[in-house]
């Protein structure tokens, strides 16, 4: 009898966990913040999210509660590190997902990179056309700089996707400065590895979904290629200028619906 009780009882936890999994944390958009100090006069308020995967497992209505939770944060800057589409050629809703990241607010700089879902299936120019349509400025090897209140230049530079791009790092190479705050952005955040020799402040990427499931003690249970060494959170490398990288574990699934130990996030820099 006790054998049968406690079976039971493992198997109606075990339907409650999938059913949150399921269900219930996919639904958990919550707020991270980091304050960094770069010695600025004025405070820059930096905001990212990634991963959205529109399709199956993240909807408009999600991606609309998103852009709203953004815009309470008042950013003066947004970025997206890749992956807006789950299946770019599939998606019935494109017009519809560009008027929702339209209502970002006006006269803030939006940058975004490529993800490997961007590019799959010839995805590439329709990821491009929504995101410029809906004002974002796209970066594939290439930077964007912003200049502060106080003459100080924050330089973002944006690297192609590594799986299904052409990432290439000679721009960065060639045009980066150690007197600016130097932002790199990235899908994939293991190829931080490339570059670790250069002045860079701060690396901000996505693509691991923190696994999706993530376990107490053992954490991420599967990232995937190119998210082995950064798989979720904030890694504080051991340079000179005391990189900090950072790894968002995305608002979206893909291949399946479950989301354990990761709500879906967006993250807000404070630049101060």
């Amino acid at each position: 009898m006790r054998k049968r009780v406690a079976l039971v009882a493992v198997m109606a936890i075990l339907v409650c966990l999938i059913v949150y999994a399921a269900f219930i944390e996919p639904h958990l958009l919550t707020v991270e913040r980091k304050k960094l100090d770069f010695d600025l006069e004025k405070p820059l308020r930096v905001v990212q999210f990634t991963d959205t995967q529109l399709g199956d497992y993240f909807t408009l209505e999600q991606l609309a509660n998103t852009v709203a939770l953004i815009n309470r944060q008042s950013p003066d800057i947004v970025i997206f590190t890749g992956d807006f589409l789950d299946e770019p050629r599939e998606y019935e809703y494109q017009e519809e997902a560009v008027e929702v990241l339209k209502l970002l607010d006006n006269g803030i700089l939006k940058i975004a990179i490529n993800g490997n879902h961007d590019l799959g299936g010839g995805g590439e120019k329709i990821y491009d056309k929504l995101m410029m349509e809906a004002g974002f400025e796209v970066l594939v090897n290439s930077e964007v700089l912003y200049r502060t209140d106080s003459g100080k230049t924050l330089a973002f530079f944006g690297i192609d996707d590594a799986m299904l791009g052409h990432p290439n790092f000679s721009q960065l190479r060639d045009n980066i400065k150690a007197e600016d705050i130097n932002i790199l952005l990235t899908h994939e955040p293991d190829l931080y590895e490339a570059v670790k020799d250069l002045p860079i402040d701060l690396v901000l990427a996505g693509h691991s979904h923190g696994g999706q499931i993530c376990l107490p003690i053992l954490g991420p249970v599967i990232t995937p290629p190119n998210a082995h060494l950064y798989k979720k959170g904030f890694y504080n490398i051991e340079n000179s200028r005391k990189t900090l990288l950072y790894v968002n574990s995305g608002l979206g699934n893909t291949k399946m619906r479950f989301r354990f130990g990761n709500p879906p996030k967006i993250t807000v820099f404070e630049l101060e």
